[in-house]
């Protein structure tokens, strides 16, 4: 309890916002919205291939409303996705591929997306539901790391300093 408040005092009681001593409750600075946006879950249906003809003909069949995202899923996909019929989430934004989490913040629900490859695997992925952060305990917590950690980079940094992993 004491670090947590030591990590609170550069930033008042609210660490998340640029904000001087603002609550979240009341605070609409474009910082806290973009944590927001960036600390939500989503619902995802998906499926990977190694095959980009294959992923294209799922692509298309899905397109031209021939065969359900759920039936191709359970025919197609090389993941653990093949056991859900694609369906994944909640899934939290910062455990996926960067290149994932760009497609899909720029993504609409039920939107479809292009086949992407993604090392040697190629996925087709639509957006089901965004599901708001919420600001409880934990996330509070995660929050308070995350920008205390920046905090403390940007210290090293302006000292000249750095930690050696053992």
């Amino acid at each position: 309890m004491v670090f947590n408040f030591w990590k609170l005092s550069p930033w008042g009681s609210n660490p998340w916002c640029c904000c001087a001593n603002c609550s979240l409750t009341s605070c609409s600075s474009s910082g806290v919205q973009t944590i927001s946006a960036i600390a939500s879950s989503m619902n995802i249906s998906l499926i990977t291939t190694s095959e980009i003809g294959i992923a294209q003909e799922i692509y298309f069949r899905i397109q031209e409303g021939e065969e359900s995202f759920t039936e191709l899923a359970r025919k197609y996909a090389q993941g653990p996705e093949a056991q859900t019929d694609g369906l994944i989430g909640p899934i939290d934004l910062q455990s996926l591929h960067p290149t994932l989490v760009n497609i899909l913040l720029k993504s609409q629900p039920q939107q479809l997306s292009q086949p992407t490859q993604i090392g040697n695997v190629i996925l087709i992925v639509r957006l089901e539901k965004i599901l708001p952060a919420q600001l409880d305990r934990s996330m509070r917590q995660r929050l308070l790391n995350e920008r205390f950690n920046q905090w403390l980079q940007t210290q090293m940094t302006e000292q000249n300093c750095q930690i050696k992993s053992l």
